[in-house]
């Protein structure tokens, strides 16, 4: 699973690439607006600060706005077109299940088996500690790979974490434990789905939050230095 996301690097450069230029282009034309506030106050130099202080600004914002898109792009492509959801899913769950092998991944999924009669209903404090130490041992796995790939790795297991979590817990709720098995079957159907849709959900955000930061800095840096 972690050799796989060296698959998703050709569309996280290109998300990288094409919000740099959008970010740049953004930033030169409220930079030439901050000039022109900010130069009708009169000082040619004011104007010059104005639109410096922006690209500065923008510079800033920018680079973060690219990394966090081309990170969100490239977990999108894995999880769309590579499945990443599922093998995610299915990493944590053989270690949840103490499954390790395709023959132990046979036997998680058939409800006869030794261990799924052994884990099939757990409370639910029981299953979050599993799912937990799943977790921090796929975190650890991740960690040997490069740092960026880390990023990748760490980023996909959290968001898969969290939705397990939260089904262990609707099943949890009605008071009669957590089937381990019967969890993992429903989220393996949609869980490519569900991140998709939280990945388009958070580029968006991050998007929006952003162009408006860089715009409203933008406006009240004209407007402090246009008072000067």
């Amino acid at each position: 699973m972690v050799g796989a996301l060296a698959e998703v690097l050709g569309p996280l450069l290109g998300a990288f690439l094409r919000t740099t230029v959008g970010m740049f282009t953004f930033t030169l034309v409220l930079a030439v607006l901050a000039y022109r506030t900010a130069a009708a106050a009169g000082s040619p130099g004011k104007a010059v600060l104005a639109a410096v202080l922006v690209l500065g600004l923008g510079a800033v914002l920018g680079g973060v706005l690219a990394v966090k898109r081309a990170i969100l792009t490239g977990l999108r492509h894995g999880v769309a077109r590579l499945q990443l959801g599922q093998r995610t899913l299915g990493a944590l769950f053989a270690r949840m299940l103490g499954v390790h092998g395709a023959a132990g991944q046979e036997a998680a999924g058939t409800r006869g088996g030794a261990v799924a009669q052994r884990v099939e209903r757990l409370p639910l404090a029981r299953a979050e500690e599993l799912l937990k130490d799943a977790v921090a041992g796929l975190h650890k796995e991740g960690g040997v790979t490069g740092f960026f790939r880390s990023r990748l790795h760490r980023m996909l297991v959290d968001r898969v974490e969290a939705l397990t979590l939260m089904r262990f817990r609707a099943e949890g709720a009605s008071g009669g434990g957590v089937d381990l098995v019967k969890v993992q079957a429903e989220l393996s159907v949609r869980v490519d789905e569900l991140l998709v849709g939280v990945f388009d959900k958070l580029l968006l955000k991050f998007t929006a939050l952003i162009c408006l930061a860089l715009a409203g800095g933008t406006f009240l840096i004209a407007l402090a230095i246009r008072s000067l």
